[in-house]
């Protein structure tokens, strides 16, 4: 099953609310029709959060475009997605860290995805 992985870099939100591990993946559900749906969260050693969402259908094409959309035109809790998320998908599932290929917001990581 396809999966999205969000890393948010805390430095750069305003309001690094925990809350976010809820919110964000709720609210992209439900702007995507169900098409994502919440498989938990999970922090970096530089305390990111990685949000891993999988998909019913490919992440490429009108999908990830409908995620790209939000993070760059929403505001959860008050933060601007597009100075902390980077967006990685991969097929495999989401219990495995490999595989994974950073399709927005590669400037953002100072190390490896999951560091």
């Amino acid at each position: 099953m396809p999966t999205l992985l969000i890393r948010l870099e805390p430095e750069n939100l305003d309001n690094a609310d925990l809350d976010l591990r809820y919110l964000l993946p709720d609210q992209l559900a439900a702007s995507t029709d169900g098409a994502l749906t919440s498989e938990g969260y999970d922090y970096t050693s530089s305390d990111a959060m990685l949000l891993y969402l999988s998909a019913t259908r490919s992440m490429s094409g009108p999908l990830l475009d409908t995620v790209v959309r939000f993070v760059e035109t929403e505001r959860v809790l008050g933060n601007d997605l597009r100075r902390a998320a980077v967006l990685a998908t991969s097929e495999a599932t989401t219990v495995q860290r490999e595989g994974f290929t950073v399709v927005y917001g590669k400037h953002l990581l100072k190390a490896d995805l999951f560091d």
